[in-house]
């Protein structure tokens, strides 16, 4: 489901919108990522390979799709859900996991037969990191456009900075401030167009 918002699929902003509603529903979403699979259905079983496990890579795409669509607040929360999950799994998130209902279980556990390290859910981080940034590169008309989410909305009480993004053949660093202002460091005369519409805040 996770993936009809991030494809640009969807025909109106209320079919964004109960996309969006189901997607970080009780039913579906967990303390770190978004299940396979409703918690409600019959069969759901949060240690099933597609009946109720957390998958990395498929929880990425619905947070780049909400960021995208303008659910700033709710993509947040998922991506500070799956920083978390990466931080039990020392920072290389596996294949898939299992997150249990029940709020007595601290955190996400391992699924036995999933890979760790692997490709797709490795490359989760980078699609986080868009979102994160609200980034959206045209290398070929060479402009960027940044957008983050408010730091406020994850939590972040500082700056922060993503550093050695590539952009073609050029390379880039990009400040965010407290307010959600950015800086974008490294393409200056390179005549690249950078866009930085206001910080996503709700």
């Amino acid at each position: 489901m996770g993936h009809l918002l991030n494809s640009g699929i969807l025909l109106d902003d209320e079919e964004r919108r109960q996309v969006a509603e189901a997607l970080v529903s009780e039913e579906l979403r967990t303390p770190w990522g978004i299940r396979t699979r409703s918690a409600r259905l019959p069969g759901f079983n949060p240690f099933s390979y597609h009946g109720g496990s957390v998958w990395a890579h498929d929880s990425a795409i619905a947070v780049h799709g909400l960021a995208t669509a303008g659910f700033a607040a709710e993509a947040a929360a998922l991506i500070d859900g799956m920083l978390d999950a990466a931080a039990h799994f020392d920072h290389q998130l596996p294949e898939l996991y299992a997150a249990y209902p029940s709020p007595r279980f601290g955190r996400p556990a391992p699924f036995p037969p999933s890979c760790r390290p692997q490709a797709w859910a490795a490359a989760s981080a980078t699609l986080l990191c868009s979102a994160m940034l609200g980034l959206e590169a045209d290398v070929p008309r060479r402009r960027l456009t940044v957008r983050p989410i408010a730091p406020s909305l994850m939590g972040l009480n500082s700056p922060y900075s993503v550093r050695g993004l590539r952009l073609g053949a050029d390379t880039v660093d990009v400040r965010v401030d407290t307010h959600g202002g950015t800086e974008v460091l490294g393409i200056d005369g390179k005549h690249w167009h950078i866009a930085a519409p206001a910080p996503c805040t709700t």
